[in-house]
């Protein structure tokens, strides 16, 4: 079993990876011995992922407003 933590960097800046740049935002990433590693040296700290956005009534798609004004 392997884990996927919700990691986020520390310094305010991307953290290069072994599969690619940890975004400031943050990633869900497979813990292996790099990332045991940032999160020894305080590069990255366990975080919560983003809320996803809710869908607001001006964020509908074309579609349904022409079917709307029909």
């Amino acid at each position: 079993m392997s884990l996927k933590p919700f990691l986020v960097p520390t310094t305010g800046a991307p953290i290069p990876g072994p599969d690619g740049d940890l975004p400031i935002e943050g990633d869900y990433v497979h813990l292996d011995s790099f990332w045991r590693r940032r999160l020894a040296d305080q590069e990255v700290t366990v975080g919560q992922p983003p809320k996803a956005a809710e869908a607001t009534p001006d964020a509908t798609s074309p579609a349904d407003k022409a079917a709307k004004t029909k």
